[in-house]
């Protein structure tokens, strides 16, 4: 230790190219890594290249722990408003787990976040007895102030997750002295309050003249994405026929002979035949003139979002209209399924992609990544 602690000393002697090949060989004590980052600046590039080797070793020393095989989401270095050049690593954990062993082979300052388990300081505002609801003038200010800066915020701060408004601020939380203020607020919910990503610079303590209230909350996405099983099936989602035909759900039709059917194009569902048969009949495929390979029950199932053997098909095909457009007229092509599961229950469409890290907060105006 004595050898290593002296090699790292050298290094503000020698400077970045030294401390480049130290890297490789051993981790800088914690002291001298703070000091080092005081030398050089918390957002240079050897104070980077340092924290991921740190990361990347805390990373592999936790999961190296029984019972915490890959348990680590996510390990970025931060930094607290009161101590600037003091680095630590905020850890977050996919599963709660004792994490008092971790500080016995871990020398560095870390703090810990479990997904899904956050302070609860938001909804100790939300259930005080000064909150009260919005005036339409604040609505309109907090509005225009979100409007102005929320892009900005966003490309700023990785770990900013919603920002939306209140006339509650809190201040002291988890101290003796916590008090909510009857104040208008723009509240900003990142991932672990109080520690700032040590490349960025710390939110302003107001914009517009209205002030900022820091909490620990992420959005979640209400619904699944259009790649994902919908228990009402949705505008825009994923449909399969097999492991070669599948395209989007277009919309839902109530027919007059088959009752509710689903639409999308000919060429996602139908086989060759299918669609040869199309043009053999005048465009229009009925159930008594399909293919006889196709005409048993099961052949023409359509899934969503794909077949599962622990799940229904979502339906079956029961008419396609395809032909070619030509000088003075347009091609057609649309296949109908009836609906026999997953009934839908709105015009609604999929949620989009969904983020790694998932916590839920909601109020009034709320702007999300």
């Amino acid at each position: 230790m004595f050898k290593v602690t002296n090699s790292w000393n050298q290094s503000f002697r020698y400077g970045k190219k030294y401390i480049r090949s130290l890297i490789r060989k051993y981790l800088p004590p914690p002291d001298i890594l703070n000091d080092l980052c005081y030398c050089y600046g918390r957002k240079s590039k050897i104070i980077k290249d340092m924290c991921e080797a740190v990361l990347l070793q805390i990373k592999e020393t936790i999961e190296a722990l029984p019972g915490c095989l890959d348990i680590v989401a996510d390990i970025y270095p931060s930094y607290t408003i009161e101590s600037e050049n003091h680095i630590v690593f905020l850890v977050t954990l996919k599963e709660q787990v004792d994490t008092t062993l971790f500080k016995k082979y871990i020398p560095f300052a870390t703090e810990y976040r479990v997904i899904g388990y956050y302070t609860t300081e938001a909804k100790s505002i939300y259930k005080s007895e000064i909150f009260t609801p919005m005036t339409a003038r604040d609505q309109l200010k907090v509005k225009q102030c979100i409007n102005m800066h929320s892009k900005d915020l966003f490309n700023k701060h990785r770990y900013l997750s919603i920002i939306t408004a209140n006339v509650v601020k809190s201040r002291g939380f988890k101290t003796n002295s916590h008090v909510q203020d009857k104040q208008l607020c723009i509240v900003l919910f990142v991932h672990a309050k109080g520690f700032v990503p040590i490349a960025e610079d710390p939110f302003f303590d107001a914009y517009d003249e209205i002030a900022i209230d820091v909490l620990e909350g992420v959005f979640i996405p209400y619904g699944n994405t259009s790649l994902e099983f919908h228990q009402d099936v949705k505008m825009g989602c994923k449909i399969m026929r097999n492991c070669d035909n599948g395209g989007t759900l277009g919309g839902f039709i109530d027919h007059h002979t088959h009752g509710l059917v689903g639409l999308t194009c000919a060429h996602a569902l139908l086989h060759q035949k299918e669609l040869e048969s199309c043009l053999k009949h005048r465009a229009n495929l009925r159930l008594s003139d399909w293919p006889t390979e196709y005409r048993e029950k099961g052949k023409r199932h359509v899934f969503q979002p794909v077949e599962d053997p622990n799940r229904g098909p979502l339906g079956q095909i029961v008419e396609a209209v395809y032909c070619h457009g030509g000088e003075n007229q347009s091609g057609v092509e649309a296949v109908l399924f009836r609906v026999e599961s997953q009934f839908p229950l709105s015009g609604g469409f999929p949620s989009v992609k969904k983020h790694v890290v998932e916590y839920v907060v909601q109020q009034h105006f709320m702007v999300k990544r």
